[in-house]
């Protein structure tokens, strides 16, 4: 019996000083579902994240925190 892992792909955009403004994460479920969290920095500060999901049949959830973040 073969074990599933999932992918995990992270891609982040810095301003022209170095400082991270955007994150964008992605996770594969071995079941076909999809992860994605887009978090949007001022600063050191989180500005908003939103976290989308969707299942293996094509359902999407989007929720976004504002001043917060839930997923990492």
């Amino acid at each position: 019996m073969a074990t599933s892992i999932a992918k995990n792909i992270e891609l982040g955009a810095d301003d022209n000083s170095g400082k991270k403004i955007g994150e964008i994460n992605v996770i594969v479920r071995p079941d076909g579902g999809i992860i994605t969290t887009n978090t949007v920095y001022s600063g050191d500060r989180i500005v908003t994240q939103t976290i989308s999901t969707r299942d293996n049949t094509g359902n999407v959830k989007t929720e976004t925190v504002y001043g917060g973040k839930i997923l990492p």
